[in-house]
């Protein structure tokens, strides 16, 4: 599984979980593939055409006709992460306690969207 980590959440988590040793995903991160000013739509269709997983805290995708059609078109799996303005620490424990179900949905055909809360529990997006 390849998750790519937008914008929205900066470098520095998804720098660290590159350093978990045994970490079971590939982290790809946004400004290693695009420009900041990147809009959301042209990286998406990219992000679902090389069929990695999306995950980011920009929760309006699904709100946004022009990224929801890339999403869709393009066959993108969104999550949006809990914790906008919670620490990292909080962050990588809400991302360990939903990961079983991160990695089950990430084995199901997209596109989705799921929202993950601070539970770790995951909230299915209708799109």
């Amino acid at each position: 599984m390849i998750l790519f980590f937008d914008r929205s959440l900066g470098k520095g988590l998804g720098r660290t979980l590159r350093r978990v040793r045994g970490f079971p995903a590939t982290v790809e991160l946004h400004d290693n593939h695009f420009a900041q000013n990147t809009p959301d739509d042209e990286w998406l269709a990219e992000v679902g055409q090389r069929g990695w997983l999306a995950i980011g805290q920009d929760y309006r995708h699904h709100l946004m006709d022009v990224e929801l059609e890339a999403i869709r078109t393009h066959r993108v799996g969104v999550f949006y992460l809990w914790g906008a303005d919670a620490s990292q620490w909080e962050q990588l424990r809400v991302l360990a306690k939903a990961w079983d179900r991160i990695e089950a949905v990430g084995d199901t055909e997209p596109p989705f969207i799921y929202r993950i809360a601070r539970s770790g529990r995951l909230v299915s997006i209708p799109i």
